[in-house]
């Protein structure tokens, strides 16, 4: 697998995870599971015996709101989505260095969200 491949194949990547956390033409979607899902507010617990603490409840997100607002979480998904394709197109020639290739992907994929956003 060539340099030129990988940056390709990530790019790819990366592409669908902004456009599953940040773009406008999937806003819609994610408007919509932020009322479908509301966040519950939970209370902080006590350290010591687990009990709640009176008064510091926060807001926690339905988990997959969470998800499609995270690009570290959705990019580990879109580069296991995209590597096998390119290697049934061709493009990638090993299976075997899928494994290396999907996690360094992912974190490339989330280093240029953090960049990008």
């Amino acid at each position: 697998m060539t340099a030129l491949v990988f940056s390709i194949v990530t790019l790819a990547a990366w592409r669908f995870t902004v456009l599953v956390t940040a773009d406008d033409l999937t806003r819609p979607v994610r408007d919509w599971l932020v009322t479908r899902y509301p966040a519950r507010m939970v209370p902080l617990r006590n350290p010591v015996d687990g009990s709640p603490l009176p008064d510091t409840a926060v807001a926690r997100p339905h988990w997959f709101v969470a998800f499609v607002n995270c690009p570290w979480c959705v990019s580990v998904w879109a580069s296991a989505a995209v590597w096998p394709i390119a290697v049934a197109l061709g493009v990638a020639h090993s299976w075997s260095l899928v494994a290396f290739a999907v996690p360094a992907s992912a974190a490339a994929c989330g280093a240029l969200s953090d960049l990008t956003s």
